[in-house]
């Protein structure tokens, strides 16, 4: 199954323990984990600035990215977002024909799905690796 992770679910699981770390565990282990520049940029960015790692975690963040997932480019489309900063999410996910977007912000949940490709929360994912129905 191919996932793409958006940065807020990924910052989170580096930073914190909880939910995104157990999801992105799960989705590394079970899944094709697509990501693009942009989102390991943004990644990048935000544990430096926002929550303060220090350097060298963020680095074996940066690392740990580059070398486990699939780093694919994508090709701007249709605006579909109502926060055009979120579209690269969809194009990314467009491009890679991944099954699921799992995210936790409300612009891009709010769509539910783009295409072929189911947009969850993280605890959506969850049950999606369970099998369990919501």
């Amino acid at each position: 199954m191919k996932v793409v992770i958006d940065s807020n679910v990924i910052i989170a699981a580096f930073a914190t323990r909880g939910i995104c770390q157990s999801i992105f565990e799960a989705a590394m282990e079970s899944s094709e984990v697509i990501i693009s520049k942009k989102i390991i940029n943004e990644v990048k960015e935000k544990l430096s600035v926002k929550i303060k790692l220090p350097q060298a975690s963020v680095t074996e963040a940066v690392e740990y990215l580059n070398e486990f997932c699939v780093l694919t480019t994508f090709e701007k489309s249709k605006k579909v977002c109502r926060d055009e900063k979120d579209n690269h999410i969809l194009w990314l996910a467009e491009s890679s024909k991944a099954e699921y977007i799992i995210t936790g912000d409300e612009d891009l949940k709010v769509l539910k799905k783009h295409k072929i490709t189911q947009i969850v929360s993280p605890r959506g994912f969850w049950f999606v690796l369970s099998g369990k129905k919501r």
